[in-house]
């Protein structure tokens, strides 16, 4: 299936569209393999590539929920600043307006994570005493 073809350090970067200090972190992290050659060569064989390639790929696979999941945080974000401008009282510019809907987007991401960190303690069993 693959010869024994190594790719340099900056021709990987380039064909994943990173920088090459992306991928050293990767290797000093153990998660891809590469070779030293001298002392400002790496090289990367295509095969340890295509491994890595695939199992990030597993690793990371779309939630098929996900623009449903954005489009309620967007429209959850969009009513909580409006919220807040009719709290106060006045008309708001565009600019703020922008400001207040990604205040409001952290809020509910924030939200969401806690929610989904207590639901997950709850399944594991795991219970925190406050």
């Amino acid at each position: 299936m693959f010869d024994h073809t190594a790719h340099d350090l900056k021709q990987v970067a380039a064909k994943l569209e990173v920088l090459p200090q992306t991928l050293l972190d990767l290797i000093a992290e153990g998660l891809l393999p590469a070779v030293k050659v001298g002392k400002r060569n790496v090289l990367i064989a295509e095969a340890d590539l295509y491994i890595f390639l695939k199992r990030s790929s597993l690793m990371t696979k779309p939630n098929p929920h996900q623009r449903l999941i954005d489009s309620i945080k967007a429209y959850l974000a969009n009513q909580l600043a409006q919220s807040w401008i009719e709290d106060d009282r006045r008309k708001a510019s565009r600019q703020e307006q922008a400001v207040l809907k990604e205040k409001a987007l952290k809020h509910i991401e924030q939200t969401l994570a806690s929610v989904i960190a207590s639901r997950t303690r709850e399944h594991s069993g795991i219970r925190l005493s406050a």
